[in-house]
Parts: structure tokens; sequence; C-alpha cells
């Protein structure tokens, strides 16, 4: 794909798109969000975001983890996502205001499953493509 700005900023290997290196979406260096979802779930989401060229950060939503590092990682991300079974109301309120104060991409998954979780990165994808 193209990936204009983000291929400039963040990697040289934005060919690498679609195939056995990288398949799916090819995220160009982009540093992903994944605020709540399922703890066991993270080493598997970040090895799906590093195989798609991106970096995955993580935020508990709340349980553990205080409101000045959610703000923080906001603002180091280049996009967010967010499942909405796995996360508080507040948590997932407060994400999407700081998001759109940030004019970062937010995107809402159903569930925390990891077929969503991909379909959210292509989502993400989408967003250089318009």
């Amino acid at each position: 794909p193209d990936c204009g700005d983000h291929a400039r900023r963040y990697s040289p290997q934005c060919d690498a798109a679609n195939t056995r290196g990288c398949p799916g979406p090819d995220l160009c260096g982009r540093r992903i969000l994944y605020v709540g979802g399922r703890e066991r779930q993270v080493a598997r989401l970040r090895t799906i975001v590093e195989q798609r060229n991106g970096k995955l950060l993580h935020h508990d939503g709340g349980r553990n983890e205080g409101a000045a590092r959610l703000d923080a990682l906001i603002g180091a991300a280049d996009a967010v996502v967010c499942p909405l079974n796995c996360i508080s109301h507040d948590a997932c309120l407060r994400v999407k205001r700081l998001c759109k104060r940030e004019a970062k991409p937010f995107v809402p998954l159903r569930s925390a499953g990891l077929a969503g979780f991909v379909e959210g990165l292509r989502e993400i994808e989408a967003t250089d493509q318009r």
C-alpha cells in the first residue's frame, strides 16, 4: 500500500503488506493503543500488530493503571482501539473524548476477540487511504 507520511516517518518496510512476513494490513510503523481487553490476549495482540509492521501499546482501562498513564499513551499513539465488552463505560468515554481532543483515530470493537481486533487494524489502515 501507499503508506504516505506514515511510511516516511515510521518505516521503510511498507511494501511488505499482505506477504508471509506481514500478513494483512501494513500499519506502516503506527503505534496502536489497545485499551481494556483481556490481559491474557495482550501478547498475542502485540504479535499481530508487529507482524503488520506496527507497535502495540496497552492500558488496562483503569483496573490497575491510572488515568495519567492513559493520557500519556493516547498522546504517544497513532490510533486507539477499545473492545467495548472489556472496559468500563467511564474508561471508554474518557478514551473517546481524549482521542477526539488529540485528533487520533478511535476504533471501538464489539468484543475483545482476535478477529474483531484484526478488523479494527484494517479500519486504521483505511484511514490513510481516504
